[in-house]
Protein backbone atom coordinates (compact mmCIF):
# COMPACT_ATOMS: atom_id res chain seq x y z
CA UNK A 1 0.00 0.00 0.00
CA UNK A 2 1.36 3.39 -0.98
CA UNK A 3 1.66 6.40 1.31
CA UNK A 4 -1.10 8.12 -0.68
CA UNK A 5 -3.43 5.15 -0.18
CA UNK A 6 -2.63 5.06 3.55
CA UNK A 7 -3.35 8.78 3.83
CA UNK A 8 -6.69 8.35 2.09
CA UNK A 9 -7.63 5.50 4.41
CA UNK A 10 -6.69 7.61 7.42
CA UNK A 11 -8.87 10.44 6.10
CA UNK A 12 -11.78 8.04 5.58
CA UNK A 13 -11.33 6.59 9.06
CA UNK A 14 -11.36 10.07 10.59
CA UNK A 15 -14.56 11.03 8.73
CA UNK A 16 -16.30 7.81 9.80
CA UNK A 17 -15.21 8.30 13.43
CA UNK A 18 -16.47 11.89 13.38
CA UNK A 19 -19.86 10.78 12.05
CA UNK A 20 -20.00 8.04 14.68
CA UNK A 21 -19.17 10.52 17.46
CA UNK A 22 -21.94 12.86 16.36
CA UNK A 23 -24.40 10.12 17.27
CA UNK A 24 -26.95 11.20 14.71
CA UNK A 25 -27.04 7.92 12.76
CA UNK A 26 -24.94 9.14 9.85
CA UNK A 27 -21.99 6.74 10.26
CA UNK A 28 -23.08 4.36 7.50
CA UNK A 29 -24.03 7.18 5.15
CA UNK A 30 -20.65 8.86 5.70
CA UNK A 31 -18.83 5.57 5.20
CA UNK A 32 -20.65 4.90 1.93
CA UNK A 33 -20.02 8.43 0.70
CA UNK A 34 -16.31 8.12 1.47
CA UNK A 35 -16.16 4.72 -0.25
CA UNK A 36 -17.86 6.19 -3.33
CA UNK A 37 -15.68 9.31 -3.46
CA UNK A 38 -12.48 7.28 -3.11
CA UNK A 39 -13.60 4.27 -5.19
CA UNK A 40 -11.03 4.91 -7.95
CA UNK A 41 -8.26 4.25 -5.44
CA UNK A 42 -10.00 1.76 -3.16
CA UNK A 43 -11.01 -0.57 -5.99
CA UNK A 44 -7.39 -1.64 -6.49
CA UNK A 45 -6.87 -2.53 -2.82
CA UNK A 46 -7.67 -5.71 -0.96
CA UNK A 47 -11.04 -5.02 0.65
CA UNK A 48 -10.20 -7.06 3.77
CA UNK A 49 -7.07 -4.96 4.25
CA UNK A 50 -9.11 -1.77 3.81
CA UNK A 51 -11.54 -2.88 6.52
CA UNK A 52 -8.66 -3.71 8.84
CA UNK A 53 -7.05 -0.29 8.26
CA UNK A 54 -10.38 1.44 8.90
CA UNK A 55 -11.10 -0.57 12.03
CA UNK A 56 -14.30 -1.97 10.52
CA UNK A 57 -15.54 -5.53 10.51
CA UNK A 58 -15.21 -7.62 7.36
CA UNK A 59 -18.97 -7.44 6.89
CA UNK A 60 -18.50 -3.88 5.59
CA UNK A 61 -16.62 -5.26 2.55
CA UNK A 62 -20.07 -5.62 1.00
CA UNK A 63 -20.68 -1.88 1.36
CA UNK A 64 -17.32 -1.10 -0.22
CA UNK A 65 -18.07 -3.47 -3.08
CA UNK A 66 -21.45 -1.79 -3.66
CA UNK A 67 -19.89 1.67 -3.77
CA UNK A 68 -17.11 0.56 -6.14
CA UNK A 69 -19.73 -0.97 -8.44
CA UNK A 70 -21.83 2.19 -8.24
CA UNK A 71 -18.76 4.27 -9.12
CA UNK A 72 -18.10 2.07 -12.15
CA UNK A 73 -21.71 2.40 -13.32
CA UNK A 74 -21.65 6.18 -12.89
CA UNK A 75 -18.41 6.40 -14.84
CA UNK A 76 -19.76 4.08 -17.56
CA UNK A 77 -22.74 6.41 -17.94
CA UNK A 78 -20.62 9.55 -18.11
CA UNK A 79 -21.44 10.77 -14.63
CA UNK A 80 -18.53 12.16 -12.64
CA UNK A 81 -18.29 12.82 -8.94
CA UNK A 82 -17.16 16.41 -8.76
CA UNK A 83 -17.49 18.31 -5.54
CA UNK A 84 -18.89 21.78 -6.18
CA UNK A 85 -20.29 24.18 -3.64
Amino acid sequence: MTDEQKAILESIRARIELAKAQGDGTKTAEMNMQFLIHAPILQSLDFAEVMKELGLSDSFKTELSKMVNLYKQLKLNGISLTKTF
